[in-house]
């Protein structure tokens, strides 16, 4: 029942008991009606409260990062117990400016992006990786037919040799150039694919849960997946929202902590995630670790059932 039928309905209800009541005090039956008004209206206020949770909508229409996380948003929020309604934003957005109007409170009310010491000082973090540390382990797209110059990397150093490409306001394009990676930097995500198409990069690290569906949404591309290398460094995925808006915060962090007990977003993973992470054969990949100066110290890596290790996936 909508707000204002359900008050015409409690309305009804007080006029019949104003006629059952007819011979009482009036001063008494006007109290009584008065009283029951109030809370009529207030049931009307409280049921239209539904938290408000617009989220920035994809960057372009090839783009399907969003999917997972708007999946664990819902997921999160029917969990937390409050009332909510989702809306994606008016315009595209690219991460950096996402970031910037949450911070200034206008038109967003979270995002979620990889946690560094500044966006945890801008904005509010809710610091429980919504992709279990995904985010860390990447995998190479490399121009058609040229997989196999990657065959003899054995280290950072091989690496090196190669040029990749990563987004311009990007954590992680700060971490691989400080691990001594060449990496250039591209305003837009389409611009990635562009430049490796073009060959003016050799390769574009990309996340293992998204990597084999950016190429199936690219088949005229001439790309395709390094079959032997595997990069890894710490990462965190969290949702972000304005630092004053404490009930969707409190919503998402008990969302969260509920979908972790129950198991639900590990469940949720799994069967994102699951059949294509084994079909990329991880653990016969060589792994080349990554420091992460940008890793916040608040990160819970000691709460292990809060991150996930795709290596330990059988085929």
């Amino acid at each position: 029942m909508t707000g204002d039928g359900y008050r015409r309905d409690r309305l009804h209800r007080i006029d019949g008991r104003l006629r059952v009541n007819a011979q009482r005090p009036f001063a008494v039956v006007l109290s009584v009606a008065l009283a029951a008004i109030a809370a009529a209206c207030c049931a009307g206020a409280t049921a239209a409260e539904a938290l408000r949770v617009i989220y920035p909508q994809s960057e372009s229409r090839l783009d399907g990062r969003a999917i997972y996380p708007i999946a664990i948003l819902e997921l999160a929020l029917q969990h937390s117990g409050s009332e909510f309604h989702m809306q994606p934003s008016v315009a595209k957005m690219q991460q950096s400016r996402s970031l910037r109007m949450l911070a200034e409170g206008r038109d967003l009310d979270v995002v979620w992006t990889v946690a560094t010491p500044e966006r945890e000082a801008m904005l509010r973090p809710i610091r429980i990786p919504i992709d279990l540390g995904l985010i860390g382990w990447r995998a190479l797209l490399v121009h058609s037919g040229d997989a196999q110059r990657f065959a003899a990397v054995e280290s950072l150093g091989d690496l090196a040799r190669f040029t990749g490409v990563q987004g311009h306001d990007w954590p992680d394009l700060r971490i691989m150039r400080a691990n001594g990676l060449r990496v250039a930097a591209t305003a837009t995500y389409e611009g990635l694919f562009a430049m490796l198409v073009r060959e003016h990069v050799d390769y574009l690290p990309r996340g293992v849960s998204e990597i084999d569906r950016e190429l199936e949404r690219r088949t005229t591309m001439p790309i395709e997946i390094e079959q032997t290398l595997l990069l890894h460094y710490p990462s965190a995925l969290y949702f972000f929202v304005h630092p004053d808006n404490d009930a969707l915060a409190q919503a998402l962090e008990t969302g969260l902590e509920r979908c972790i007990a129950d198991g639900s977003l590990r469940q949720t993973l799994q069967e994102r995630f699951g059949e294509r992470l084994r079909n990329l054969h991880l653990a016969d990949r060589k792994l080349l670790d990554l420091r992460n100066a940008d890793l916040p110290e608040s990160t819970p890596l000691r709460r292990p059932e809060l991150w996930f290790d795709p290596m330990s996936m059988s085929p």
